[in-house]
């Protein structure tokens, strides 16, 4: 659901449907946006269907993240907050994260975490994680039925995005909430 709504909410920031902000790409990027989608959700159905298979859930992974997400990314906004100005190319170099990187990098912060000697250092949005991430088929994954087994137990579930967010945007969210599924669903 959240490739699925990229294209809108880059275009329009959701403003039409009640979000706060206007969007962050032009018509021309819009159209291109929505030209590559059906073959980004095509990806995405195969490796869910397909058992996870690596090379087929990095591939969608991949092409889903250039023709979605880049235009976004490279829009000179921040991508987790889009009323901010970003030009770097990582959104997650918009903040300062010295603090945290000293903290778990420290050497008795390690050891209580139990993180072996001669680790690498910590770092936010370690590429070499990701991509194994990105391989296990992990970022594609569908969560709706483990959520909708959670609302079906009685357990209270929040779902929360910002409206402001294009990393994990409220349209996206409200789609697949809207959609999900169970017992209880109005």
């Amino acid at each position: 659901a959240q490739y699925a709504s990229k294209p809108l909410m880059a275009f329009t920031g959701g403003f039409e449907e009640g979000g706060s902000v206007h969007g962050i790409v032009n018509e021309t990027v819009f159209s291109s946006m929505m030209a590559a989608l059906p073959a980004c959700l095509q990806g995405v159905q195969s490796c869910q269907d397909n058992g996870w298979l690596p090379d087929e859930c990095l591939e969608a992974f991949g092409m889903c993240t250039l023709v979605e997400l880049k235009p976004e990314i490279t829009a000179g906004r921040n991508a987790y907050d889009s009323r901010k100005v970003c030009y770097k190319e990582n959104p997650v170099q918009c903040y300062d994260f010295s603090a945290e990187i000293a903290f778990l990098n420290d050497r008795k912060v390690k050891k209580a975490l139990g993180v072996p000697a001669g680790q690498a250092r910590w770092s936010p949005c370690n590429y070499v994680t990701s991509l194994d991430f990105a391989r296990s088929g992990d970022w594609l994954q569908s969560t709706n039925g483990l959520v909708a087994k959670m609302l079906e137990r009685g357990v209270a579930v929040l779902a929360y995005s910002g409206d402001t967010d294009l990393m994990v945007d409220w349209l996206g969210t409200k789609s697949w909430m809207t959609y999900l599924s169970w017992s209880g669903a109005k």
